[in-house]
């Protein structure tokens, strides 16, 4: 069966559609992290966060899960914790079995120690990192740490 002009013009439709589509989701998705980023020397003032995490079900993905809850009397805290710095606090990426935009969650964790500094980069929507910032609601997501000088 040869399928008439009409068909073919109804499957272009679609398969345009679903491109505009994709492109949108992608650019959704994925530009806030790359287009949003933020460069600052921070020192740890609090480490209040699971190593690993997930705070929500992806499609086909691993449940929600953490290796452990923030501290008894920190119920204000993100389902995964935060990290508070001298210029506010920020969010660790979720465990992924992929790390997509840099270092995973656990090896930040691993890297990240109390009263130490560290040049950080940060990215995503959220609250901008500022000195003497304190707790946002909206946080951006830690995607690479390296120590300055000397730990404490």
């Amino acid at each position: 069966m040869i399928p008439n002009e009409e068909q073919l013009t109804r499957q272009k439709r679609l398969v345009r559609s679903l491109a505009i589509l994709g492109l949108l989701l992608a650019g959704v998705m994925i530009l806030p992290n790359v287009v949003i980023r933020q460069t600052e020397t921070v020192t740890v003032l609090s480490n209040d966060v699971a190593r690993s995490c997930r705070s929500d079900r992806r499609f086909l993905g691993p449940r929600r899960h953490r290796s452990s809850g923030p501290s008894a009397g920190s119920s204000w805290l993100d389902y995964c914790g935060l990290v508070v710095s001298d210029h506010g606090s920020f969010e660790l990426p979720e465990t992924t079995w992929v790390p997509w935009f840099g270092p995973n969650r656990e090896e930040l964790y691993d890297l990240l120690t109390v009263g130490c500094q560290y040049r950080i980069v940060v990215s995503g929507p959220g609250t901008a990192l500022k000195p003497g910032g304190g707790l946002s609601p909206q946080n951006r997501v830690l995607r690479s740490a390296v120590p300055v000088g000397e730990c404490i």
